[in-house]
């Protein structure tokens, strides 16, 4: 969750500070040169099984291991957008965070880092919920989002 004080590559820049790469395990990344944080990513089939979708149904992560791509991490593009996150327009809008209780990719301490960098509204906590919540905790999330809806909407 990005925050209106730092520049919009800030929360990845911090998270990879705060992981080591060995987190990963069969994960393939791209440095651009001198670069500490990845350009591009691309998970592997390890990572997919036992970091984000661990406590998913086996039928999504086949389907994440078949669909699974190169996706960029445009740190150095969010690093050049000026005040992309302004206080006026992104810090006038409500925010819950929604904590994934099992997420083994992004750990509990770094989530809570992200709540306390940045004014929150409320924030729900979803036990049971990988990464990928929508496929390991469906009705926790819709309920979830159905709260959000009603209270902040």
């Amino acid at each position: 969750m990005p925050d209106s004080s730092h520049q919009a590559s800030y929360v990845i820049e911090k998270f990879f500070e705060k992981t080591p790469i060995e987190e990963f395990m069969d994960t393939e990344f791209t440095f651009d040169e001198g670069e500490k944080v990845p350009s591009s990513i691309f998970f592997g089939p390890k990572c997919l099984s036992s970091k984000l979708y661990q406590l998913s149904p086996t039928e999504e992560l086949t389907l994440a291991k078949m669909l699974v791509r190169v996706g960029p991490f445009m740190v150095k593009y969010l690093s050049n957008v000026a005040n992309k996150f302004s206080e006026e327009n992104y810090g006038s809008v409500d925010r819950v965070y929604v904590v994934c209780k099992d997420d083994k990719i992004i750990s509990e301490s770094v989530q809570l880092w992200m709540i306390q960098n940045y004014s929150i509204k409320e924030v729900i906590e979803i036990e049971g919920a990988d990464h990928m919540p929508m496929f390991s905790a469906p009705q926790d999330l819709s309920d979830a989002l159905t709260h959000i809806a009603r209270i902040h909407a």
